[in-house]
């Protein structure tokens, strides 16, 4: 078996638990699951099977992994419940230093400036942020394509419609473009009117945890938990 198979053997069907105790044990470190995340996005997101469930890579992501491994190494103990979990996250949540897009075209150029609640609790729980994904133009569809991305393609049936508005974050899930892929879902709320509820998924998530919040608390009751002013 070559290296690279082994690696794909090794991290295709990886759970938080089984990559946690990989590290315990001193088989992975977090940078070189990242690093094959990475060479998967290259592979396949514009190249190859050409999903477009990617919007923006972090470009930082590489070197939070390698602290994370340091820490590791230097404390004897994970840094948090996420410890290096290398997260895709939809590009509705803004995040400090890296575009945020909402899937619109009008966004290209934008970055914010902090952190949204989403992204502030997966950071605080050890996650690395990978990549942000595809969206319809903000969220406002159950389709696939968007202004900036086009259409993103269901990695197991690319003729088929992958969904949304979080087709990026489930099509980049299935692909294994990283462990865990978070998007959101609205539901109304006879007193806010407006509400949005998180979802996550993994490669091994039961059906009725689809909806499960990750991090508990990020958007319950708070319309605005997507950005990082509250609006």
């Amino acid at each position: 078996m070559t290296p690279a198979a082994e690696l794909d053997e090794k991290f295709s069907e990886l759970t938080i638990a089984a990559f946690h105790a990989a590290l315990h044990g001193g088989e992975i470190t977090a940078a070189e699951l990242v690093d094959w995340y990475l060479a998967r996005i290259e592979a396949h997101n514009l190249a190859g099977a050409e999903l477009h469930a990617v919007v923006t890579v972090n470009p930082r992501a590489r070197d939070e992994a390698v602290a994370r491994d340091e820490f590791l190494a230097t404390e004897g103990k994970l840094c948090g419940p996420l410890h290096g979990v290398p997260v895709l996250v939809k590009d509705q949540a803004e995040m400090a230093g890296l575009r945020t897009t909402f899937g619109s075209i009008l966004f290209t150029e934008y970055v914010p400036e902090e952190d949204a609640t989403v992204i502030a609790k997966l950071k605080d729980a050890g996650a690395i942020i990978l990549a942000k994904t595809a969206m319809c133009d903000f969220a406002a569809g159950w389709f696939s394509s968007s202004s900036l991305t086009d259409h993103t393609k269901n990695p197991y049936a690319p003729e088929r419609e992958s969904g949304g508005s979080s087709a990026g974050s489930a099509a980049g899930v299935a692909a294994n473009f990283g462990l865990v892929g978070i998007g959101e879902d609205r539901r109304i709320d006879p007193d806010s009117r407006r509400v949005q509820q998180p979802v996550w998924s993994s490669r091994h998530h039961r059906a009725d945890q689809s909806r499960r919040v990750l991090a508990a608390g990020a958007f319950s009751g708070h319309p605005g938990a997507g950005r990082s002013d509250g609006r």
